[in-house]
């Protein structure tokens, strides 16, 4: 089964069912002419194809070059995590975006305690999301509608579905001006080159 990485804030949103949208970078970019048309995924590629416009290209690059996550397929949810063992030998899987950790995933029942209960949260080994398992897992998705956008086309209905949350920074900062900033940390300049995204919807499963 494949898996699907949020960030720490989005771990948290996810949990607390306040997101249902992700947004990943479309890899490679398309390759845009002077005349408007779009070739994809690039025109030195052995399989590229060419759309007449912005248009023609939405409509159908999904069908001809299919993303990474499908409609209608199951995902795990990855994090930033741990595992250690507690002194009588129960596996212990902590997770880094709320504090909370789980042990006996693998054999017995599952115990819920916070990561404060065994060490302080700075002494665990945190792992990547990249490298979590489906079995340390506590969420899976329902993928909905995928389909190609540009990033700056975000607006704060959509930011809100992606499970942003005011910042903070005076009334004029709104939830996309929180996406932006987050999504800029991950993707240096992407925003600035309003880079095309596959904006893919979630449905919560468990």
């Amino acid at each position: 089964m494949k898996g699907l990485s949020l960030t720490e804030p989005m771990v948290k949103a996810w949990l607390e069912g306040r997101k249902s949208v992700t947004r990943r970078l479309m890899n490679p970019q398309p390759d845009i002419a002077s005349d408007g048309c779009i070739y994809y995924p690039h025109r030195d590629h052995p399989k590229w194809r060419r759309y007449e416009n912005d248009k023609h290209f939405r409509r159908n690059v999904a069908d001809d070059f299919p993303p990474r996550y499908l409609p209608g397929e199951t995902v795990y949810i990855k994090e930033t995590w741990s595992q250690s063992v507690t002194y009588i030998g129960d596996l212990i899987v902590g997770y880094k975006a709320d504090g909370q950790a789980r042990t006996s995933i693998l054999n017995g029942p599952v115990r819920w305690m916070t990561l404060d209960d065994n060490k302080p949260l700075r002494q665990w080994n945190w792992k990547s999301p990249r490298f979590m398992p489906e079995w340390a897992s506590r969420g899976h998705a329902l993928i909905g509608t995928v389909g190609p956008e540009r990033v700056q086309e975000i607006t704060e209905a959509a930011a809100i579905m992606e499970g942003f949350l005011f910042a903070g920074h005076g009334d004029d900062w709104k939830r996309h001006d929180s996406f932006r900033v987050a999504w800029d940390t991950l993707h240096p300049g992407s925003w600035e080159a309003n880079s095309w995204v596959w904006r893919i919807e979630l449905e919560k499963l468990w």
